[in-house]
């Protein structure tokens, strides 16, 4: 299987595609863990239900956050619990031309602007919601012309005081989001010239025709400002799957920041001196999204799960998970 990164072209059209597509997202900051192994399972089976394609993108345009040799872990792991991806893997970095012509479209808008707020500034006006101070200056928009020549000291950042503040989810239904943390202006390029998140993700599902999304409900508020780019960009905004998250004995959402367990530390249980396979970290994971777990699964291996549920799987299932 080909791990070459995809050759794209940023002047090619992006057609609404009647083919599922679905991906699996992860930054290489280090090994999977249970949570982002959920979410690769999840937007894998929900892919695969509807004979879609499933695609790998690394989200790797921070540079600085990268940890050596982490690419490679993750997708071995992936092979290794039998999920096999469609086309070449996808590197966000080798996007940054494309994210460029996606954010001069944006600025067409006439709502971006240059915001040199720090965030002790932030902290300190408003208790750490942005008070737009920023915004009101006139002199800080920002033209499409004057994307790559603003201060550099400061951040380019979207006018949200009209986006949107609900969506439905296919598996949280209706959400709304209305405290004026969730409502805030967000960054688009950040002062050191890096394209934010909520940028380069949007820009990237569309350059790769993704129509259904699929992760943590720890992303979830992130999504009222993704559609609000959808639709200022005048492209079809994708459905959205928000699952469960895994969380460890104090609640807390399992994530390499907090250097929760790799796939292999649980695979091998140090403090009871046992050996997990992976056809049980498997099984563990489709419980988790709420899938009836037959008996006989558990003498299979990995890749026979996976095409097990490919035929019985049921996303209605994760709503009770």
């Amino acid at each position: 299987m080909s791990r070459k990164s995809l050759k794209h072209n940023i002047s090619k059209q992006n057609p609404v595609s009647a083919q599922w597509i679905g991906r699996f997202a992860p930054s290489p900051t280090g090994s999977l863990h249970m949570g982002s192994l959920a979410a690769a399972v999840a937007s894998y089976m929900i892919a695969k239900k509807q004979q879609g394609k499933w695609l790998i993108r690394i989200e790797d345009i921070d540079k600085q956050r990268e940890v050596i040799g982490s690419v490679d872990s993750i997708l071995t792991d992936l092979e290794s619990y039998g999920l096999f991806w469609d086309d070449e893997v996808f590197y966000q970095s080798k996007n940054e031309q494309w994210h460029q012509h996606v954010i001069e479209d944006i600025a067409k808008s006439g709502w971006l602007y240059a915001c040199d707020c720090s965030r002790k500034d932030i902290l300190e006006r408003s208790e750490g919601v942005y008070d737009a101070k920023c915004r009101v200056s006139s002199n800080k928009v920002i033209t499409s012309t004057e994307i790559n020549s603003h201060c550099p000291d400061a951040a380019i950042k979207i006018n949200f005081s009209h986006g949107h503040d609900h969506f439905e989810d296919q598996i949280l239904n209706e959400q709304s989001f209305t405290s004026a943390m969730q409502k805030q202006d967000f960054i688009l390029k950040r002062r050191d010239g890096i394209f934010a998140y909520q940028l380069a993700v949007v820009a990237d599902d569309i350059h790769q025709n993704i129509n259904h999304v699929v992760r943590g409900a720890d992303i979830l508020d992130s999504t009222p400002k993704q559609n609000f780019l959808y639709d200022i960009l005048e492209k079809t905004k994708p459905s959205y799957y928000h699952i469960p998250l895994i969380t460890d004995d104090k609640n807390l959402k399992l994530s390499k920041s907090i250097n929760s367990p790799s796939l292999k530390q649980v695979e091998y249980l140090q403090d009871q001196k046992k050996v997990i396979t992976k056809s049980e970290v498997l099984l563990k994971i489709f419980e988790h999204l709420g899938q009836k777990i037959e008996s006989s699964l558990h003498s299979l291996k990995p890749r026979e799960i996976i095409e097990y549920y490919i035929d019985n799987w049921d996303t209605k299932l994760i709503i009770n998970s």
